[in-house]
């Protein structure tokens, strides 16, 4: 009964964020977030899950990264989101991990891959809709909304930012996560240095 009730709350909770950012009502409140604490608290989150499964979560952090200027509600639904799909996806025995860094452009970019089914090339731009899943015989006893990644795409992009899924049948998926300059603690930095 519990697991059946947070289940449906977590569908509720879906569908009521995907109503709000089409209609334009969800706002960011923006505030000072450190990205270490939000992959912290995602991983704690998904670790119970994963240890059933004996799948190993690893995060690979390159040091002293900036703070961010973002939504701490919004940054931990994408990280929790993108977590529990990796773990919902990987077979036993399989592995996940983040990686952060910053990117080339003086962005922020986060990856999270996983050793999981994949998703069949047809079917990638079908899951970044809401509602849309890609089944097979592998994923047909998995439940879920399909609104998970549809609206990790929309809350990285009210941040200014960009979502790019890659993913090959029984390979795994890689879900990487760009935010932009302006998004980084740093960046005020170099500002007043000039």
């Amino acid at each position: 009964i519990l697991m059946s009730g947070r289940h449906l709350l977590s569908v509720i909770d879906d569908i009521l964020d995907i109503s709000k950012i089409e209609a334009g009502r969800y706002e960011l409140e923006d505030r000072d977030v450190t990205i270490e604490d939000v992959i912290e608290w995602s991983v704690l989150l998904t670790q119970p899950k994963a240890n059933e499964k004996h799948i190993t979560i690893e995060s690979t952090l390159v040091p002293e990264l900036p703070g961010l200027i973002a939504d701490l509600r919004a940054m931990r639904q994408i990280l929790l989101n993108l977590l529990a799909n990796a773990v919902k996806f990987t077979p036993n025995y399989g592995r996940i991990s983040i990686n952060v860094e910053i990117a080339a452009n003086g962005g922020l970019e986060i990856t999270v891959r996983d050793t999981g089914i994949g998703i069949p090339a047809d079917k990638i731009e079908y899951v970044m809709q809401p509602f849309g899943q890609a089944t097979n015989h592998l994923t047909e006893h998995q439940s879920g909304t399909g609104l998970g990644l549809p609206i990790c795409k929309s809350l990285i992009e009210m941040h200014e930012g960009t979502l790019e899924l890659e993913s090959r049948e029984n390979e795994g998926t890689t879900v990487r996560l760009w935010l932009p300059p302006a998004r980084l603690r740093m960046a005020d930095a170099v500002l007043a240095a000039h």
